[in-house]
């Protein structure tokens, strides 16, 4: 927790504890440092690189029009930042909400510490003097008309749908569209990739007593997931689920 906010006993003595940025539990710290001796926080950008960062943290000298597409968390970290600099910022979002794919992330009951970063961003935007338009999807000719002198372009990401005939059957659902549909998931499901993501949706359809099947392409399941996870969240899809 102190890597991921410093600040953290000032903020907690100052009653302040919206302002304390949480710790999400990824372990990439303890991994990254496992792999190559370099220390990082995925909820930090600035942790591990101080010296590295400490010429650009500085009040810019010539204040710009920033748009930000995109409020996930790469969009609100973002804009938060160039907003901090001095910029004038106004950040775009097509959806009602800020977050991104941080609000289905951390659906599942054992991730609830991602609700909790979830919730620090979006009080972190608000107080900040970011210019936020939810419902909006930013387009070129706005972006023309309003003059910017800069755009940072933060959409995410969109899962990858194998070339499979019966992949647009009613039955058929990604991952994200599944958490929220679950009338639509009945006791024998197939999961397609045993990625990171993939085997967390497995493990959280076998807690719901789910008879689960999980399929992956090559011989290693959750490789993107960090290593210290990874050894538990395998021994957990060893004993729930069907490989």
């Amino acid at each position: 927790p102190l890597w991921a906010d410093p600040e953290w006993p000032k903020k907690a003595e100052a009653d302040h504890p919206e302002d304390i940025r949480p710790c999400i539990r990824c372990n990439t710290c303890l991994d990254d440092f496992k792999n190559s001796h370099f220390l990082s926080c995925s909820v930090n950008p600035q942790f591990g690189r101080e010296t590295i960062l400490e010429a650009i943290e500085s009040p810019s000298a010539i204040p710009r029009q920033v748009a930000v597409i995109g409020a996930g968390p790469a969009g609100i970290e973002a804009a938060i930042q160039a907003s901090n600099r001095g910029h004038h910022v106004t950040l775009y979002e097509k959806k009602s909400v800020p977050g991104g794919l941080l609000h289905p992330a951390g659906i599942m009951p054992f991730k609830y510490y991602l609700r909790d970063y979830t919730n620090y961003l979006i009080q972190q935007l608000q107080s900040s003097a970011v210019t936020l338009h939810l419902n909006t999807e930013a387009t070129p000719e706005m972006l023309k008309r309003e003059q910017f002198d800069d755009v940072i372009v933060a959409i995410g990401s969109s899962p990858v749908i194998p070339p499979i005939s019966t992949a647009s059957g009613a039955n058929v659902l990604t991952a994200i569209e599944s958490y929220y549909a679950p009338e639509k998931i009945g006791d024998h499901v197939i999961i397609i990739g045993g990625g990171q993501v993939g085997c967390e949706t497995a493990l959280y359809y076998a807690d719901q007593g789910k008879n689960v099947i999980l399929i992956e392409m090559t011989d290693r399941l959750a490789a993107d997931e960090m290593r210290t996870n990874r050894e538990e969240l395998l021994a957990q899809i060893a004993e729930k689920v069907t490989v």
